[in-house]
């Protein structure tokens, strides 16, 4: 087998490839690319057994067939430092060798009939959303997921569509996000399921790249199968159970906060640089019509910035990790946000006045008396 392609596309292709094979492998063979032929083109797969992604590659002058494993992370390599804007791969006995310029790389192959059978076929329900919809939530929760790939549960999206509604929920220990969107103008068929961060990463860089307006899957009950381009990529739906997560949104508070989001946003990163090290907390004082944002450490000093706002309620003292609130607060847009407190020592809720699109809920920290 013999082919030749652009270093853009290689470089476009691997990197694709890379983000998907597993950080361990159980089988060596599942750290390569599967490269082969099909009736003149090429293709490029690989898998981590829960999320498969079938490319099939821009090439000229393709010769013979076959198959054959390479080194995920070595292509990817290559790829990037290739002395040309062109390369030709050809096979031979034990290797593949990437003619470079006046050069040749010669890389070790695998043997592709140790390569899992991977399963691309398109079949399911269809599922249409919005692009640019999907994207903004995507975006609105992705952030708030655990990276613990231990904690399964909590280590992806859960996707929910109601009615008209498409809802996306993410979660780690001590905080939760919730969008909601309207995609469609009549009842949709009630359906959830649950993809993995790794999964959603990969779909969200697809997502960004394609330029058509709907973003489509199909859904099978056992996978999501979605076709941007020439690009396949196929999740395993993760058989977890996620939290009851409408058990954790407040019911009722008894301190609720108008605020200048912006002003707040830029407060909280001065006086992080006090509460920088892992454990630090900054604290909210909330007292009559004014919220003061303070932190205290013993190597880098105080501060406490003033803030003037509209309250209902209690006064409190309540404190949080700066990056949590940082983060959770970068993901709105208005300039005005609301922060409903229950107490000292249960969820903030930050929402829109309106409370449309999208909520944000943070445990708070116990404060040291």
């Amino acid at each position: 087998m013999k082919f030749t392609m652009k270093k853009s596309e290689l470089v476009s292709a691997a990197s694709k490839i890379v983000n998907v094979i597993p950080k361990k492998n159980i089988k060596p063979v599942l750290s390569g690319i599967k490269i082969f032929a099909n009736e003149g083109e090429i293709f490029f797969n690989a898998t981590d057994m829960e999320s498969s992604i079938k490319i099939q590659v821009e090439t000229t002058d393709v010769e013979g067939s076959g198959s054959y494993v390479l080194d995920a992370k070595t292509l990817d390599d290559i790829s990037k430092n290739l002395l040309n804007d062109e390369v030709t791969f050809s096979l031979e006995s034990n290797k593949a060798i990437a003619h470079t310029g006046a050069g040749e790389i010669k890389i070790p192959v695998m043997n592709s009939e140790d390569y899992p059978e991977l399963d691309f076929e398109e079949i399911g329900e269809d599922i249409t959303v919005p692009r640019e919809t999907v994207l903004r939530m995507m975006e609105n929760v992705i952030f708030c997921a655990t990276t613990d790939e231990m904690i399964r549960n909590l280590n992806g999206i859960l996707w929910e569509f109601s009615g008209k509604y498409l809802r996306l929920v993410s979660a780690d220990s001590y905080r939760m996000a919730v969008t909601e969107e309207m995609i469609y103008d009549g009842d949709s068929t009630p359906l959830s399921f649950f993809l993995s961060l790794k999964s959603m990463k990969e779909i969200q860089s697809l997502l960004r790249e394609s330029d058509e307006d709907d973003f489509k899957i199909k859904f099978d009950g056992k996978r999501v199968i979605t076709k941007i381009k020439k690009i396949t990529f196929v999740a395993r739906l993760m058989d977890v159970n996620f939290p009851n997560y409408k058990a954790v949104i407040p019911e009722s508070f008894q301190t609720k906060v108008i605020i200048n989001r912006p002003e707040l946003l830029k407060a909280l990163k001065l006086i992080k640089i006090i509460a920088k090290s892992q454990g630090d907390i900054v604290k909210l004082d909330i007292s009559d019509e004014q919220l003061t944002v303070s932190a205290r450490s013993q190597d880098r000093g105080d501060g406490e910035i003033p803030f003037e706002i509209k309250k209902e309620g209690q006064n409190m003292l309540v404190a949080f990790d700066p990056s949590y609130l940082i983060e959770g607060l970068q993901h709105f847009q208005s300039d005005e946000v609301e922060l409903n407190f229950v107490d000292e020592d249960n969820a903030l809720q930050i929402n829109d006045q309106d409370l449309a699109g999208f909520l944000h809920i943070i445990m708070p920290v116990k404060i040291k008396r």
